[in-house]
């Protein structure tokens, strides 16, 4: 007998294919009426009609999944896996199809438009997002998945390597940033009805343990606004508690750990030893990435990933903050996913800034891009790739050509 979720993408993959014909014959049926089949434009109603697909099925997908009671059979780790894999064949397929419009309208006069990769891209991450939100929610509600400590425990935890205000603002920091999971007894928005043990998501955190966020450690109580509003909503999260396997990663190495001398090399070294006075907690987020790499029974490296991306990002905040960015000359801000200017430097931004002010060296400037490639690609690879044992070993390999980008990229911005 299927699972719910084989039956789920048997019955409901095919109807997304077939759903993404009837719009892209919708846009034919149009482009012959007002005589443009081989225009230019008839292709960029293609390829809009493949995104809404794309992304209506992922709605689809995480609202029938939303409606399964896991009481009756749990949903485990490789159901959602399935459902998101199942977004990738639709995306596989759709291309199919609009490489054979093009074929069939060049006897049209048309040649057809190279399907926008960045668009594409987008689509499929808005649907897999879909599914990974209630992927979180779903594990993080199973029965001794995880063990959770309440915001008073959480600092006593670090109090020993960090004073209680570092200790703090580390937590809400790497929560931010998804590095740190929360959840909280009562969620409010606004004058919106209360969530009950319900995740924290992460745009809580926006201000990182600094003034903008009302913290009450002791009950585990934190209120906050919504940022970048003209009517601003109120944020308050009640009884917090947070994920003690991610505060745990925060801690230096323990005496009962790997020693550091059979992880990290000369060059991991150094770039610890110079991180450590300038952010300490990048310096951890390094040294954990290292850890992680090392570990030959992880099954997935998307965690050192973010923890090199995060150790970068606080060196950038440190060594180059927003406003002095922002005002030099020539700084002209980036599009952000829906075209509009981003109210914010992009990392790479911060470095380019740093290697100018520097005059650091070419290879230095090419590491910036080959970084947020590196990133982008192995954000997309864990999903393409079918074998378990290939997905693994090229996971990690691509992690520590991510690593190999940073550690450029901190040579040139640290002090000696």
């Amino acid at each position: 007998m299927k699972s719910y979720v084989d039956g789920l993408i048997d019955s409901e993959l095919p109807r997304a294919v077939e759903n993404v014909g009837v719009k892209m014959l919708h846009v034919t049926t149009h482009a012959q009426q007002v005589g443009a089949l081989g225009g230019s434009r008839v292709f960029i109603d293609y390829q809009t009609a493949i995104v809404k697909g794309i992304e209506e099925y992922g709605g689809l997908l995480r609202q029938r999944l939303a409606q399964f009671d896991p009481a009756h059979a749990p949903l485990n780790d490789a159901d959602f896996d399935k459902a998101e894999a199942s977004i990738d064949k639709l995306r596989h397929e759709a291309l199919a199809l609009y490489e054979k419009k093009c074929e069939n309208q060049k006897a049209f006069g048309g040649s057809g438009l190279p399907f926008e990769e960045a668009r594409l891209t987008a689509a499929v991450d808005s649907a897999r997002n879909e599914i990974a939100g209630l992927h979180a929610s779903f594990r993080s509600q199973r029965p001794g998945s995880d063990e959770w400590v309440s915001a008073a425990a959480a600092l006593e935890i670090l109090e020993p390597s960090f004073s209680v205000y570092t200790a703090a603002k580390t937590i809400c920091e790497r929560a931010h940033h998804g590095l740190i999971q929360a959840r909280a007894d009562v969620y409010r928005e606004g004058n919106a009805g209360p969530l009950k043990d319900c995740d924290v998501p992460p745009d809580f955190w926006w201000a990182e343990g600094e003034v903008a966020l009302e913290q009450n450690w002791g009950a585990g109580d934190f209120s906050t606004w919504t940022p970048n509003s003209y009517n601003r909503i109120e944020l308050k999260a009640f009884g917090v508690k947070f994920r003690r396997a991610d505060i745990e990663k925060v801690l230096p190495l323990r005496a009962n750990a790997k020693p550091s001398a059979s992880i990290l090399n000369d060059e991991d070294k150094e770039v610890i030893k110079r991180l450590t006075p300038l952010v300490q907690s990048a310096a951890l987020s390094y040294e954990q990435a290292m850890r992680d790499l090392a570990d030959d029974n992880r099954i997935s490296f998307r965690g050192p990933a973010l923890e090199l991306r995060e150790a970068l990002r606080e060196v950038l905040d440190n060594l180059a903050p927003d406003a002095e960015v922002m005002a030099a000359p020539g700084y002209k801000p980036e599009k952000d996913e829906s075209g509009k200017d981003r109210t914010k430097p992009t990392m790479a931004q911060k470095a380019r800034f740093m290697m100018q002010k520097k005059h650091s060296s070419p290879a230095a400037e090419q590491a910036i891009s080959a970084f947020d490639g590196a990133i982008a690609k192995l954000t997309r690879a864990v999903y393409t790739l079918s074998s378990q044992a290939t997905h693994v070993a090229q996971e990690r390999d691509s992690v520590r050509q991510i690593r190999r980008y940073v550690v450029v990229l901190l040579h040139e911005m640290l002090p000696p």
